[in-house]
């Protein structure tokens, strides 16, 4: 598990020659249940995955090793993934399943009214509507000025971000999934570089998650993958 050498402890630990694959996944697994188990020792742990969906069948498989009776860490695990994809790790363990329905037509209409500054207040029921519900995009919309539609304020961001961001952008929503951010950045002729990264996540178009040694890059909302795919010419995908 290479992101946790960003604690000291396990940066400093000596390694293992394990040359066995196997072997190596039995023991990592081990090692991180013992790990959790230590932690609970000292406290109450609760373990956050976001985009669940994106799992692949090794991760499941180290999820349920890390819960299953007996003895499992007495941990809280919440996860999120889409309500149209099947992402449930741990099949025969206690799971509680809430579900997050978008705004109503009142409670967006209410937030659009809490965000736009008071001489917009004419557009909250506009952006309320634009939005589908979705407080992000809400929030997206109630920012970009006199724009209504979010596939305008989505592609007028675009329009204008430095070349190599837009190259990039494309690349990623293209891919259809979180894709390595050096192999975005090959497919687009770009050398590996945080710049165009910083730009897209602070614009909110991509967000990043560590994977290893690397990032995976992804589209911050399916709305915005979906305009930016569109927007592109045959020739162009």
């Amino acid at each position: 598990f290479p992101v946790l050498r960003r604690v000291g402890a396990f940066a400093r630990a000596p390694a293992r020659d394990v040359r066995d694959a196997q072997e190596l996944r039995r023991r990592a697994s081990a090692a991180l249940r013992e790990m959790f188990e230590r932690m609970t020792d000292r406290g109450p742990l609760v373990v956050f995955i976001d985009d669940l969906q994106w799992t692949d069948a090794d991760s499941a498989a180290l999820l349920e090793e890390l819960l299953k009776p007996p003895d499992a860490p007495a941990m809280l695990l919440v996860v999120t993934a889409r309500e149209d994809e099947t992402a449930a790790p741990g099949r025969g363990l206690a799971a509680i399943e809430v579900p997050l329905p978008r705004l109503s037509e009142t409670e967006a209409l209410e937030l659009a009214r809490r965000v736009l500054p008071d001489e917009q207040a004419a557009r909250a029921e506009q952006v309320s509507r634009e939005s589908g519900g979705n407080p992000f995009l809400l929030q997206q919309l109630a920012a970009f000025g006199a724009e209504s539609r979010l596939d305008e304020v989505v592609l007028r961001r675009a329009e204008q971000l430095p070349g190599p961001a837009r190259r990039l952008l494309e690349a990623v929503c293209l891919s259809g999934r979180p894709i390595a951010a050096r192999v975005a950045a090959e497919a687009v002729g770009l050398e590996e570089d945080d710049a165009p990264i910083r730009v897209l996540k602070g614009a909110r178009l991509l967000r990043a998650t560590p994977a290893g040694d690397h990032d995976r890059l992804e589209a911050w909302h399916d709305r915005i993958r979906e305009t930016v795919v569109a927007s592109l010419s045959a020739e162009a995908q």
